[in-house]
């Protein structure tokens, strides 16, 4: 059992260091820094979401061939390729290349690192916690991450803060090498077929829909966020950085409790509950504008995280040979859901403004929990509801 966390920590560790970049932070102001307007900045995000499905579906069928340690390595050395292209970029045509290039990274690492997870500690019992865990781990740099961003923005221009992420990219790699990633099933030539329709059950169905409005929500949210904050409001990265501060030092612990009430209460209902706090916190923006209120916020949001659960409902739906795929799948179904969030409430600002976007997040929020609550029912029918 000792021997399952430590591999799942060291993993979780090895691709946490970019989590001290706040990409939200830097990437919309860059954007706009080449000509791009909030248009511009929704479609670069949504082609980033496009990518990223593909790299997912290639990741879910080819990992387990070359192995997770494999996966891993070549998304990290990616991820710093495409750091390094927006950071030498000289029109916004290469930084949108760099952001696509980011994606595939992306693609390759999210499904190996899910499915190793699960594989790592699926007989132990307590999956929903081992997941909050390793993304409490993962995630904890965040807590600065805003902080850090802002100020080396501020300081060094933002420019110079994807080099650093370049660097920091490259440093998960040799520890990649330490972590004992468990043996995979002999796949052949019609074995990804066979995955699929293993896994395409109604309940699952019903998770791929939870999740692609959740996601909807999610991808619209931070970068209209920190847009709203500091072009629309006029505050500078640094008040941008110390809200997204306060949301993620809470965000971080709340990653343990909420995948310890998970276990303890269901992941469907700790999912229920996620999307209700989600909905409320969002829409407190449609009258808040100063940075007390949004930091109240933003914070009410991060108490609740999806993660753990989600996760942990993934793998009590599928067998432990079919995770992979089913990681993936999830994956890309929420990266359809990031490809339209952008755009979609991106169009909503542009006409209505930034009150009538916030409350359509807090809709999608609605939406995710009558999903949820149509899948617990329908689980429900057939002797399960977690």
């Amino acid at each position: 059992m000792l021997a399952d966390f430590r591999d799942v920590a060291v993993l979780s560790l090895a691709l946490s260091f970019t989590a001290l970049i706040s990409m939200n932070v830097v990437l919309p102001g860059y954007i706009a820094s080449f000509g791009g307007d909030v248009a511009l900045i929704g479609l670069a995000y949504s082609l980033r979401s496009f990518v990223r499905c593909f790299a997912r579906l290639f990741s879910g069928i080819y990992s387990q061939r070359i192995g997770g340690r494999r996966s891993i390595i070549i998304g990290l050395l990616i991820k710093a390729s495409a750091f390094y292209l927006i950071f030498s970029a000289e029109s916004i045509i290469m930084v949108v290349v760099g952001i696509l290039v980011l994606s595939i990274s992306e693609g390759f690492i999210e499904p190996t690192f899910l499915s190793s997870t699960a594989d790592m500690v699926g007989e132990l019992g307590i999956i929903g916690t081992a997941f909050g865990v390793a993304f409490t781990i993962r995630r904890a740099p965040s807590v600065i991450a805003p902080i850090f961003t802002g100020y080396a923005a501020d300081s060094w221009g933002v420019r110079q803060v994807f080099l650093i992420a370049t660097l920091f990219s490259l440093l998960g790699t040799p520890l990649s090498l330490k972590v004992k990633f468990r043996e995979k099933h002999e796949l052949n030539g019609k074995y990804t077929f066979k995955m699929i329709r293993k896994i395409m059950n109604r309940p699952f169905i019903m998770l791929l829909i939870a999740a692609t409005t959740l996601s909807t929500a999610l991808s619209a949210y931070n970068p209209y966020l920190s847009y709203w904050v500091t072009n629309e409001l006029k505050y500078g990265y640094a008040s941008l950085g110390m809200i997204l501060t306060a949301g993620s030092i809470i965000g971080i612990f709340s990653r343990i409790y909420i995948g310890y009430i998970s276990d303890r209460i269901g992941h469907i209902n700790t999912l229920i509950l996620v999307g209700a706090v989600r909905a409320i916190a969002t829409s407190t923006l449609t009258f808040a504008s100063d940075p007390l209120s949004i930091t109240i916020s933003y914070a009410l949001r991060s108490s609740v995280m999806a993660a753990p659960s989600r996760n942990a409902l993934i793998s009590t739906l599928c067998e432990r040979r079919y995770l992979n795929m089913a990681y993936s799948l999830v994956g890309i179904f929420m990266d359809v859901g990031r490809i339209i969030g952008p755009t979609l409430v991106g169009n909503i600002i542009s006409l209505y403004g930034f009150t009538y976007g916030f409350a359509a997040i807090a809709i999608l929020y609605t939406t995710f929990i009558s999903t949820l609550i149509i899948l617990k029912m329908t689980l429900r029918g057939r002797g399960g509801d977690r």
